[in-house]
């Protein structure tokens, strides 16, 4: 079975979702991590050509991100699928699609990741320019080409007017989810009202701890991971319950990768991407990737293996782990070789040995 998604009906979209959708002024659309940008940015691109009111292109930052907005609008209206692609694929212009074409709008999803020159490059093809964006989900800029993105955001023309609209409503992570999440990053502002709405599971956050002390070698924690994951995926397998898996590493990915599809059953189907794949294979029942690539996505299950060991990294960012968490809509399973990372609040997680 493939990734399961089914994009809301217009009609199930919040107001504050679907007059953003409806605005008819060029949109600087903000929310946190689960308030619906891209479904509202997927919306805006379809109802210009349900509507034929403007000729739109929907770009984001990633190929994972680029498949799923593709696959959602694909649903919809192919034509309007046709017109999704990536920031860099197409500014680079390297895409089959014709880029000196010029459209009525562009509408960029995950707009944060995205250097002021190539944005004004975009901008030169667009007669206005619609974006999604969120600071603190930024992955690829440091703080000063994030300064020098927003500014240009602020003064360009065709963006310095775009009617700002705040998405204020997590409709994805759970209550549980969302209070690790505010543990783990002091500087994350999750309001309380957001923490008030958000929906109540039972299900802390899983540490699973010490699974390899009496493995040997690398290779033989690995393998027992790969035999905890197995276990979870085994549990929650259904139809319609998305599994990943997320590591901070692209060399990682291989060896759960081929190690899963080794013991799991037939009909539960492995996915994978990182940067290097020509071809994205297409997101299934688990999905691997980098927490990089994650970006945009979610999922009903995440599982990090080998948790203890990225924590100890210093050249793994507070944004990355940000975004691998925010990713999980019911359950998050942190798998640790070693002790949980003491600067984690053990009471906002459930540890098993």
């Amino acid at each position: 079975m493939a990734y399961y998604f089914t994009l809301p009906k217009y009609t199930e979209l919040s107001p504050e979702q679907q007059f953003a959708v409806d605005q008819t002024e060029s949109l600087a659309l903000s929310g946190g991590p689960g308030t619906g940008k891209s479904v509202v940015c997927i919306w805006r691109h379809l109802r210009n050509y349900e509507t034929k009111s403007k000729k739109s292109l929907l770009l984001t930052y990633t190929k994972t991100l680029e498949h799923y907005l593709e696959s959602s609008a694909g649903e919809k209206n192919p034509e309007a699928k046709g017109k999704v692609d990536r920031v860099y694929k197409w500014s680079l212009g390297k895409s089959e699609k014709n880029i000196l074409e010029e459209y009525d709008e562009i509408i960029i999803d995950e707009a944060q990741d995205i250097p002021t020159d190539t944005l004004q490059k975009i901008i030169g093809y667009a007669k206005t320019l619609s974006y999604g964006a969120d600071k603190r989900q930024s992955l690829y800029l440091d703080d000063e080409r994030l300064h020098q993105l927003y500014t240009e955001f602020a003064c360009n023309p065709k963006t310095a007017n775009n009617h700002a609209v705040n998405l204020t409503k997590n409709y994805r992570n759970s209550r549980e989810v969302l209070e690790f999440i505010r543990s783990a990053f002091r500087d994350a502002v999750i309001p309380k009202n957001v923490l008030d709405d958000a929906k109540v599971t039972g299900r802390k956050p899983i540490v699973h701890r010490m699974l390899a002390v009496n493995a040997r070698s690398a290779k033989e924690r690995v393998k027992m991971q790969i035999a905890d994951i197995a276990k979870i995926v085994n549990h929650f397998y259904s139809p319609t319950h998305n599994i990943a898996i997320f590591v901070p590493y692209a060399d990682q990915i291989d060896k759960y990768y081929y190690g899963l599809k080794e013991i799991l059953a037939k009909d539960i189907g492995v996915s994978r991407y990182y940067n290097t794949l020509k071809n994205i294979e297409g997101m299934d029942d688990v999905h691997i990737t980098t927490f990089k690539s994650s970006k945009g996505t979610e999922f009903d299950t995440v599982i990090i293996p080998e948790f203890d060991y990225a924590c100890a990294r210093d050249n793994i960012s507070q944004s990355e782990f940000y975004v691998a968490f925010t990713r999980a809509k019911l359950n998050l399973f942190l798998l640790c070789n070693g002790e949980f990372p003491p600067y984690f609040d053990v009471n906002t997680v459930l540890i098993e040995e």
